[in-house]
């Protein structure tokens, strides 16, 4: 991008001059995008010309970004910047939403039964279990086993730190 004139020296001495303007036409793909946590898309610019771009995010605890994928983590906003070299700064506003949450947030088992908890709306979040009373009931995966009558909480730990939670109670066999 910028101004310059070309000019063109005839054999005669006779000088022909063009004045020339460049614009910088690169385009950010979006210039808003709403997410839900866990999942990514993937920013474009156009119009590059050979250029690089460098980007970053406003607030990297809600979204990162690398390469152009965005990846949303927490509830939150944050702008994503694609810098073009020599270029202008593009602008992409980010709305994350998390809409994580268990399938059940309680659970009623007689002692030695069993029910699967599944986490919807994660994206590619890992999720680490949890029982708060491994006696009364334990989790793997998921599934829930209850062990003893009492009642505990299970805790799916989503990365990026949000956590869901279902109340679990245990009675005993009816004989």
């Amino acid at each position: 991008p910028g101004k310059c004139t070309i000019t063109a020296r005839l054999s005669d001495g006779t000088a022909l001059s063009c004045a020339v303007t460049v614009t910088d036409n690169a385009a950010l793909s979006r210039t808003s995008l709403s997410m839900k946590a866990g999942y990514t898309h993937r920013l474009g610019v156009s119009g590059l010309g050979g250029r690089t771009v460098h980007w970053s995010s406003g607030n990297s605890s809600v979204a990162s970004v690398k390469d152009g994928v965005v990846t949303a983590l927490k509830a939150g906003k944050c702008t994503i910047t694609a810098q073009v070299q020599n270029g202008k700064s593009l602008k992409c506003k980010v709305t994350v939403k998390d809409a994580a949450k268990l399938s059940r947030t309680s659970l009623s088992l007689k002692v030695g039964g069993f029910q699967a908890l599944k986490v919807v709306d994660r994206g590619n979040r890992a999720v680490t279990w949890s029982s708060s009373n491994s006696a009364v009931a334990t989790v793997h995966g998921g599934m829930v086993v209850a062990r003893k009558a009492g009642s505990c909480t299970v805790t799916a730990s989503l990365s990026g730190g949000r956590k869901l939670t279902c109340k679990v109670t245990v009675s005993e066999k009816t004989k």
